[in-house]
């Protein structure tokens, strides 16, 4: 069943391919030193590095309230990714775990360095730098800097967020 699931992800990505391929023939067809049957081997367009509904990549999402309330990139970074795991799994159930009556997640510096593309070092000044704003609220177990849980403090956020300043009217196009 996994090969029969694997082999149609991949005709779905030949055809997608196909297809976007196609969408360049009229406007190619205009250019008369091209050959008019696929894109420009420069064009980001329908390579590998696009994602689309067939072609998720592993990334960041960074959402706007984390971009208004941090200060530094590495902040950005973290919070964007401890607030993936307070979210929900495709299965629908949250990814964090219910301890003393709060959702909690639990990881490592390196385990969250490697999640984020920073090192320990940059993980931990900004868990330093989110937890003295109030922003996380930690608390190890076991060995102190091994494995640490973490929460989002939502009342901080909101604090924040009120003193952040308005956004202009941004055109989502």
């Amino acid at each position: 069943m996994l090969l029969r699931h694997a082999i149609r992800m991949l005709s779905m990505s030949r055809m997608n391919r196909l297809t976007t391929t196609m969408k360049w023939i009229p406007r190619l067809s205009a250019l008369s030193n091209h050959d008019s049957s696929s894109p420009p081997e420069d064009e980001f367009v329908g390579s590998i590095y696009q994602p689309d509904a067939h072609h998720s990549q592993r990334g960041i999402y960074l959402p706007m309230w984390v971009i208004r309330i941090t200060k530094t990139k590495a902040e950005e970074l973290v919070l964007a990714q401890l607030a993936y795991w307070f979210g929900n799994a495709k299965s629908g159930k949250v990814r964090a775990r219910i301890h003393d009556d709060y959702y909690w997640v639990a990881k490592t510096f390196g385990k969250l360095g490697v999640e984020t593309c920073l090192s320990k070092d940059q993980v931990r000044g900004a868990i330093r730098s989110l937890k003295k704003r109030g922003v996380l609220v930690t608390a190890e177990d076991g060995v102190p800097g091994e494995l640490v849980r973490y929460r989002i403090n939502l009342a901080r956020v909101h604090a924040l967020m009120n003193k952040a300043a308005p956004l202009d009217d941004v055109d989502d196009d």
